[in-house]
């Protein structure tokens, strides 16, 4: 099954609205519409195999299981108190 999407600016003007995190290519209106790290992951256009670790890595520091469950023992230490 494909991944790739190709939206509009007008489809990443709004993914970043709405907190959905963009990963683009760092080129054109990706630059003003993506700020690398914060709405998004902007990598190189001419190394994907570098951007797609980058996405990868970032990928599951943030929603990996290890950080759900970290944040589930918070929650649950602060329910506790």
């Amino acid at each position: 099954m494909s991944t790739t999407a190709i939206p509009t600016a007008e489809q990443r003007g709004e993914a970043v609205l709405l907190g959905t995190p963009v990963i683009a290519a760092a080129a054109g209106p990706n630059l003003e519409a993506t700020r690398d790290s914060e709405t998004g992951i902007l990598g190189p256009p001419d190394q994907p195999s570098k951007f797609s670790r980058r996405a990868q890595t970032e990928a599951r520091a943030e929603c990996g299981i290890d950080r759900n469950v970290r944040a589930i023992a918070a929650i649950c230490g602060e329910s506790r108190a």
